[in-house]
């Protein structure tokens, strides 16, 4: 399917409540049922059918996104789900990925970044908290595999940003081992031109990317 009818399909889907079954290119077999709550040209705000409180919430890419097929049934449970802890829906801004990014970071909680696009080599996520977001890139703390927080950090362009999910009852369990120096931390939104000198001293850091 096109883009654009894609992009159709979805947005009358969240506007009458419908479920969608969605097919991308990590699931071309295998589609997931999700609710789409917003759609902005290249963005999708969604919450998965089945166990809204285990998957979370999620913002994905239209660009991963091969076809969609509407089903008639399925969403009012869901959005009755949803409207009984409205506290947990988080108020984004799906224009962009830095617009995303700034919303989660002003929310405060870990997220999971994947990119969908890098795991047809090896499976490209990163766990942790937003730090800093830029024009071109998002940087988080990571959370290691070990299950503690790591000094490093994660720099991660939004070109290989695919999937974004906050609020699942994997990242609810970290929000409790947030250092506390971190949460008052808030988030640092860099220009442009402070990306450009801190790549030029060297600024050791991590990314989801072809190359680590």
């Amino acid at each position: 399917m096109k883009k654009k009818k894609i992009r159709k399909r979805i947005e009358k889907a969240a506007k009458s409540g419908q479920i969608c079954r969605i097919y991308t290119e990590s699931e071309p077999d295998e589609p997931s049922r999700f609710l789409p709550l917003a759609i902005s040209d290249e963005l999708v705000h969604m919450i998965k059918d089945g166990d809204p409180e285990a998957y979370g919430y999620s913002v994905r890419s239209l660009d991963v996104i091969k076809k969609v097929k509407v089903e008639d049934s399925g969403g009012k449970s869901v959005w009755k789900e949803i409207s009984e802890k409205p506290e947990e829906m988080p108020e984004l801004n799906i224009q962009d990925w830095p617009s995303v990014f700034k919303s989660l970071g002003e929310y405060g909680k870990v997220v999971i970044v994947e990119s969908e696009k890098l795991a047809k080599k090896d499976g490209r996520y990163a766990v942790g908290r937003i730090e800093k977001v830029g024009r071109k890139q998002v940087t988080i703390r990571y959370y290691g595999p070990d299950t503690v927080w790591e000094n490093k950090r994660w720099k991660i362009p939004y070109e290989n940003v695919t999937w974004v999910t906050v609020n699942s009852r994997y990242t609810e369990v970290l929000n409790g081992y947030v250092p506390e120096s971190d949460r008052a931390a808030g988030v640092e939104t860099e220009n442009e031109e402070q990306e450009t000198e801190k790549a030029a001293v060297g600024e050791t850091e991590h990314a989801i990317s072809e190359e680590r």
